[in-house]
């Protein structure tokens, strides 16, 4: 499981939230202007975005009752394993619809949550796990990307996992991104 905080030759730190700019048909530019948004595949406004829940641990939230100290969210609502009454005993997986991975892409998320192996989030290339992360114990999110230009042409996916019923695991505005 890699740190929260990944990525070198990637977005600067101007990508955080205060460099992004509102989606505008589904495309988002940082101020940087290196990389676009070309698809966004989770960002948990509406709903679960086709994202296939099993289990009972994820819900869509668009307030932080139960977490406390959440920052960073983006946009009306995020996912987590988190219930309303604060508890964290439901298990369960939450995987994305499948996405092809276009030449130079790039899969930036907020993640937080968990410390354990048991609580993470996964980014599989076909079967084939090429990253995962979780969080550093607290209910923060934060950026994490993975570098999926080798993977250009393949199918990919996310999948949000909890197996542990004292932790969480909390998901918000997943992109896929290509370097301009």
């Amino acid at each position: 499981v890699l740190p929260l905080f990944r990525g070198s030759g990637v977005p600067s730190p101007a990508f955080r939230q205060s460099g992004l700019r509102e989606p505008s048909r589904n495309v988002l530019h940082t101020d940087d202007g290196e990389w676009v948004g070309v698809r966004v595949i989770g960002a948990f406004d509406e709903g679960l975005d086709d994202w296939a829940p099993q289990g009972d641990a994820f819900e869509v939230r668009r307030s932080a009752g139960g977490l406390d100290h959440l920052r960073e969210r983006l946009g009306a609502g995020f996912v987590t394993s988190v219930q309303r009454d604060g508890g964290e005993t439901p298990t369960g997986t939450l995987t994305s619809p499948p996405f092809v991975v276009p030449e130079g892409g790039l899969l930036s998320m907020r993640v937080g949550g968990g410390a354990g192996d048991a609580t993470v989030v996964r980014v599989l290339v076909g079967e084939r796990e090429v990253a995962a992360f979780h969080g550093d114990g607290d209910d923060d999110l934060a950026y994490v990307w993975v570098d999926l230009a080798a993977e250009a042409g393949q199918e990919a996916r996310v999948v949000v996992v909890d197996r542990d019923p004292t932790a969480h695991v909390t998901l918000d505005h997943v992109v896929l991104m290509q370097r301009r």
